[in-house]
């Protein structure tokens, strides 16, 4: 299912008319529409999937997958967490990043590795 089918099954099987999604969230009904019926120019921002989840008990990181949001929040996250350890061990995330960067087959092994913590 889509982003777009996804919102539109919860409200309905919420019982929610097009109208009162939108009033929970400050859209009118012309968006919402664009919205259910993936007319967007772009997808919905992160604090609008958030309150969408809120009210429609739908996991928010499902909806931010399915929006692509997902990426850009998790960038986000990514950034602030590569500050903070840049401050403590600058030399050290520099040799990680070109690690990374020129060995793909070392991320993986990290990435593996995390998956079965």
């Amino acid at each position: 299912m889509t982003f777009a089918e996804t919102i539109r099954q919860a409200r309905r099987d919420r019982g929610l008319t097009i109208e009162q999604l939108g009033a929970k969230i400050s859209r009118d009904k012309t968006w919402m529409s664009k919205l259910e019926n993936d007319r967007l120019p772009y997808p919905p921002t992160v604090d609008t999937i958030t309150a969408l989840a809120n009210i429609l008990a739908l996991d928010r990181n499902k909806l931010l997958a399915l929006s692509g949001r997902q990426v850009e929040n998790d960038m986000k996250k990514l950034t602030k967490i590569f500050k903070k350890v840049y401050k403590t061990y600058p030399n050290l995330t520099t040799k990680l990043i070109e690690k990374i960067d020129k060995d793909p087959d070392f991320a993986s092994h990290i990435f593996a590795q995390l998956k079965d913590s």
